[in-house]
């Protein structure tokens, strides 16, 4: 059974994430913004956030899984909990944040380049 592991976006980001417009895919995500909380078991990533639901999350010692949260599998892109279920995501790099700064209006941490995220 595969083994996922568990990063809820950390306390600070969770509004700012959860009250931002749809955007195009693939999200872009910064690993500092996420706390890995441990590992999961389980058939499917939806298993994995049904499991992480109310009771099965206070078992744990964790909220329940929401919106901005991810499960991942080892050598798999990101799985980023949605609104409307899970999209793949990736990681920024540090390399890619030593570039220019994105124009006004634009949120570098979940916006692809070129997406405004003022909405």
């Amino acid at each position: 059974m595969p083994e996922y592991r568990i990063l809820y976006l950390k306390d600070s980001e969770v509004d700012r994430f959860r009250h931002a417009a749809p955007r195009d895919h693939p999200y872009q995500l910064w690993a500092r913004h996420y706390e890995e909380m441990g590992r999961i078991e389980a058939p499917s990533a939806y298993a994995a956030w049904k499991e992480l639901q109310e009771e099965g999350a206070a078992v744990r010692g964790m909220r329940r899984m929401g919106v901005g949260d991810i499960l991942e599998l080892e050598g798999q892109k990101p799985l980023l909990c949605t609104f409307w279920g899970f999209e793949e995501a990736d990681w920024r790099q540090p390399a890619e944040a030593a570039g220019s700064e994105p124009p006004a209006g634009q949120n570098r941490e979940f916006a692809p380049a070129g997406l405004d995220s003022s909405g």
